[in-house]
């Protein structure tokens, strides 16, 4: 059974590529990409546990890149996922997707992002465990 932050990166992936609006989707900064691209980062779970239950706490940046400012404007409302959008883990439950914040940035020798950051519990439904 796959980790459930891998599980999940690759869940957001399916969410976001069904939508058709980003030229792709990496799970890390691409050398070279076509804008307007999503990163999905989901970096190692942490320990969640509670009332007896296996649970883990996933941390999420999704960063939408583009080199237009008004698309990416534009796009920021494609940039939103809810718990019932995401397809179901193997062995892990999503128990809560909590949106904590959103930064738009300017790298004045390059493109515009717009960072969207989640939290994320899953706990261990003991299947396949």
């Amino acid at each position: 059974m796959m980790a459930p932050n891998g599980q999940l990166q690759a869940a957001l992936s399916a969410f976001f590529l069904s939508k058709g609006v980003f030229a792709d989707i990496y799970d890390d900064a691409p050398a070279r990409a076509s804008f307007p691209y999503l990163v999905i980062h989901c970096p190692a779970d942490t320990a969640w546990n509670m009332q007896g239950l296996d649970g883990r706490e996933i941390g999420i940046e999704l960063t939408l890149w583009d080199e237009q400012p008004s698309r990416l404007v534009r796009l920021e409302h494609d940039l939103s996922v809810g718990r019932e959008d995401v397809p179901p883990l193997e062995g892990w439950r999503l128990t809560s997707l909590v949106e904590l914040g959103r930064q738009r940035t300017r790298n004045p020798a390059g493109p515009w992002s717009h960072t969207l950051k989640l939290r994320a519990r899953v706990v261990n439904d003991g299947v396949g465990a």
